[in-house]
């Protein structure tokens, strides 16, 4: 089975997936070496090891620094970063569950983490949000299409919401940073979220949704 996929000039395509489910061979088959950036090679790059997890934080900031440059030469409109899913836990060995607490607090004791703080999970649609302080910090370091000041994402990387919403939305998220003195804290013009958006139908039914 053959499909084609349209990738729009001046785009980002994150390629999500376990290890050995062919993002690298998609990504050398489809595209030019010169437009693929990935967090193992820049892994390897800085720790002579892909697999070293330690060096996470340091290949993630030459993956921005690249993408970014990139950016600046016109060849990039909104820098997207989405965060893998969460790993699922084994399968419990108790009848009749699919997955328990218990093997998940037996895989963090594996690991050798001994504390594991529990937060109550509210059923949420995942979504990342990129927001800006202004229009000039988003066009500066975005491009900023449409004059917009950020966007809404879905995990897959598909917008969440029509232009309009997803405006009011951000701008919503812009003016709660502010109060919060979020950009001055953090030294930063932009803001990019990992967050759930409630209830988890907006997706399904957005009108419904944003009329609660």
């Amino acid at each position: 089975m053959t499909r084609e996929l349209t990738v729009p000039e001046l785009s980002l395509v994150v390629l999500i997936g376990v290890s050995g489910s062919g993002k690298s061979t998609f990504g050398r088959t489809h595209f030019r070496p010169t437009e693929v950036i990935s967090s193992d090679f820049c892994r390897g790059l800085v720790a002579d090891d892909e697999n070293d997890q330690s060096a996470t934080p340091q290949a993630f900031e030459l993956l921005h620094y690249i993408a970014g440059q990139r950016l600046k030469a016109g060849r990039l409109r909104w820098l997207l970063y989405l965060p893998p899913t969460m790993s699922p836990v084994a399968t419990s060995a108790r009848p009749d569950l699919l997955e328990h607490p218990e093997q998940a607090f037996d895989a963090f004791r594996a690991d050798g983490v001994d504390q594991v703080v529990c937060e109550e999970k509210h059923m949420g649609s995942r979504a990342v949000a990129l927001v800006c302080s202004s229009l000039e910090a988003a066009r500066t370091r975005f491009g900023a299409p449409g004059d917009q000041l950020g966007a809404v994402w879905t995990r897959t990387g598909r917008p969440f919401f029509s232009g309009e919403v997803t405006a009011q939305l951000v701008d919503r998220l812009r003016a709660a940073a502010e109060t919060a003195g979020l950009f001055d804290e953090l030294e930063t013009p932009w803001l990019l979220l990992d967050a759930e958006l409630l209830p988890w139908s907006v997706k399904a039914g957005r009108g419904r949704s944003r009329r609660r």
